[in-house]
């Protein structure tokens, strides 16, 4: 039974929701309404306790604050729903309630690590724009500080952990899965930027895409929210790992594919950021395709504009990709990952750990998300 001063305290959080909020609230299928709503108010619960050891700074807390209150949480939320819908599916239903807010706290702690990675990312790119605010380095109050913000924010997450789960069996586990995935994403983000410094497009495979997606996409994304599941459900193995990680390795694929699809052919306005794949010299999908296709004259074309901010040279590269018809291919490539995808899962016995109903609706999750509007057929 909910009590009414509980519903009091969750309609004034509520009030306060982005756009972004509300729309992921109204449009997520991956937990029910009643959970999203208390998984967005526990939040400022988490932030309460996390600073409780620095309350000698209260300019520290308000930073700390400020950089959780602009980055945390305005996207899809993908990977905070995740670990909540990986944490119910493991769980005996009398563990439901004892559970619940630890389930939480890792939810946030995952949609944290993600600001962190978007943060730095931004900077490291000379990004603008991220979920249609200005990027956190452009502020006028931040600047050269962003680099102690995030070091000081990644510190803050593993607080959190210490100060919710220090003293319990599982405390040691949830250290090397975030450790784990601290250290894959940042090889993940080195590799993706040292295919983009040396220039050497026309080496661009499909091997090595997929090496950036697995290490760069795909485990803090898809494989770290459900090894949080299994380790608090206390069901984590080492089959249960590489079964997570085989599967979880091309979910995360698929993802990249959609997301270097909208960086080329979305909405600047929906998505909230502006795409700059062509302009980075990024190992993208399209990029992949068009090397993979080329003829000699446009390797040639492909050289001298890809990885250019000229508006010239990105038309170039833009024309060389219709031409190609590269936005076809990448929704074909796409359904073929999804239905192979799928065979896997079909094909997992009925009794593994994690449960194949769990990879389905990731999966499907992933490949219906609301906000791509192809307008070619695949």
């Amino acid at each position: 039974m909910v009590t009414s001063k509980w519903l009091v305290r969750l309609t004034r959080h509520c009030s306060s929701w982005s756009i972004a909020q509300r729309q992921t609230q109204r449009t997520q299928t991956w937990v029910s309404q009643q959970t999203y709503a208390e998984y967005q108010q526990s939040l400022p619960i988490i932030l309460d306790k996390g600073l409780t050891d620095f309350s000698f700074s209260p300019e520290l807390c308000d930073r700390l604050r400020k950089f959780t209150a602009y980055n945390v949480g305005s996207g899809k939320q993908i990977r905070g729903l995740l670990t909540m819908s990986a944490c119910d599916a493991l769980m005996q239903p009398e563990q439901k309630q004892e559970l619940r807010e630890k389930m939480f706290v890792l939810a946030w702690t995952a949609e944290m690590l993600h600001a962190f990675f978007l943060v730095t990312d931004d900077m490291e790119d000379g990004a603008k724009t991220r979920h249609g605010q200005t990027c956190w380095h452009l502020l006028p109050d931040v600047g050269k500080y962003a680099v102690t913000d995030t070091g000081m924010f990644r510190s803050f997450i593993s607080e959190i952990l210490r100060i919710y789960f220090g003293k319990e069996v599982v405390y040691t586990k949830l250290v090397d899965i975030f450790n784990e995935t601290y250290f894959k994403t940042h090889i993940g983000q080195f590799i993706d930027s040292t295919f983009c410094s040396n220039r050497q497009y026309l080496s661009f495979t499909q091997e090595k895409y997929a090496l950036v997606s697995a290490l760069k996409t795909s485990f803090y994304t898809f494989q770290f929210p459900v090894l949080l599941g299994l380790a608090l459900n206390n069901k984590y193995s080492d089959k249960a790992y590489k079964l997570v990680e085989s599967i979880g390795s091309d979910v995360g694929l698929l993802l990249q594919m959609k997301n270097d699809y909208l960086d080329l052919y979305g909405d600047e306005i929906v998505e909230g950021k502006t795409g700059t794949d062509i302009q980075e010299g990024k190992c993208s999908l399209p990029a992949v395709i068009a090397v993979r296709l080329s003829n000699g004259y446009q390797k040639k074309i492909f050289l001298e504009n890809y990885g250019r901010w000229e508006d010239k040279c990105v038309d170039q590269i833009r024309n060389l990709y219709n031409d190609l018809q590269i936005q076809k291919i990448c929704i074909n490539e796409e359904t073929q990952l999804y239905n192979s995808i799928c065979q896997r899962i079909n094909n997992l016995p009925k009794d593994s750990i994690p449960p194949g109903h769990l990879f389905t609706k990731l999966v499907n999750e992933i490949y219906n998300l609301k906000n791509i509007n192809y307008d070619v057929k695949p």
